[in-house]
């Protein structure tokens, strides 16, 4: 998926536009299925503890808005859940590119 991912970065904007929204399907048998609606994308890298290992939940939209290369804003949807879904940009590196999504029940 690295590869994938790293060359479709150049295009991601585009594509955010086109698809942004999804699906999370979890739990055994796939019991569990929440939508997801897409607002940003960014490089991060895996040590960034404001990203992967926050102290509140609500310092990552400021921080995400902040250094997204990708931000739609969606008023309508703050205060939900916020899902980061992350790869590695390449294989030899701490670089990542994080998807991220509002979760909803």
């Amino acid at each position: 998926m690295c590869g994938r991912l790293q060359k479709a970065a150049g295009c991601m904007k585009k594509t955010l536009k086109n698809i942004d929204s999804g699906t999370l399907i979890i739990g055994k048998g796939g019991s569990v299925i929440h939508d997801l609606k897409i607002f940003a994308s960014m490089r991060a890298d895996a040590k960034d503890k404001k990203l992967f290992n926050p102290t509140e939940s609500s310092d990552v939209l400021p921080y995400v808005r902040e250094k997204a290369d990708f931000f739609i804003e969606l008023p309508e949807y703050e205060g939900c859940r916020i899902l980061g879904l992350s790869t590695c940009s390449d294989g030899a590196s701490t670089d990542r590119i994080i998807v991220f999504a509002y979760i909803f029940e």
